[in-house]
């Protein structure tokens, strides 16, 4: 058995109890500095974000502006040449100063010019067929377009009902014409056109 000095037992009575020791110092500060770091670092991200996407659209915007023009060209052009197409087709022998009129309505180019200069000729040409048409288109189809020059090819496929002026039975012809055309301050204005092809009887 081990006998105690008292000597030693006072000693050991006589010492303070150990105190907790209190958190470390650094830790708050270091939570606070990366708190304010990973703020900086969000909001640099946000603008980083922002700018890319502003700056992503006015190039999308800027590469676009050419395809955009050519489509909207392309599809003004593809209209207009099947309007024009109709109204070119479509006469009554016995009326011709009034198809005539139509047709300076939808003509640009070389073929306003020609209608321009010689139209007791083409009046004279209507009358001559001595029928009555009706059209339809079915197709139609920007072959080429140039927007640069302002022109456009279109190939149109066109039904059309004929029945003559003295009476008869109507018939049908299908067939496609080729069209060059002009654009101006009014739209598209057929300057050109000629048959594509062999007409079939339907």
């Amino acid at each position: 058995m081990t006998v105690l000095d008292a000597s030693d037992t006072a000693a050991k009575a006589e010492q303070p109890a150990e105190k907790p020791a209190p958190p470390a110092g650094p830790a708050k500060p270091r939570l606070s500095e990366n708190k304010r770091l990973l703020q900086v670092l969000g909001v640099a991200a946000a603008l980083a974000a922002i700018a890319a996407l502003v700056f992503g659209l006015l190039f999308a915007s800027a590469m676009g502006d050419d395809d955009i023009d050519l489509a909207v060209a392309r599809d003004a052009a593809l209209i207009d040449a099947q309007q024009a197409a109709v109204v070119i087709n479509t006469y009554d022998s016995a009326d011709p100063k009034a198809v005539v009129d139509r047709w300076l309505t939808v003509a640009g180019g070389s073929f306003a010019e020609e209608l321009a200069t010689r139209r007791a000729a083409a009046e004279k040409r209507v009358t001559d067929l001595k029928w009555t048409t009706t059209v339809e288109v079915k197709s139609a189809a920007v072959s080429e377009l140039n927007l640069h020059a302002g022109t456009a090819q279109v190939i149109v496929g066109i039904d059309m009902k004929a029945k003559p002026l003295a009476g008869g039975e109507e018939g049908l012809l299908r067939y496609r014409m080729e069209m060059e055309m002009v654009r101006t301050d009014a739209g598209w204005k057929a300057s050109r056109f000629a048959l594509v092809g062999t007409p079939t009887a339907g």
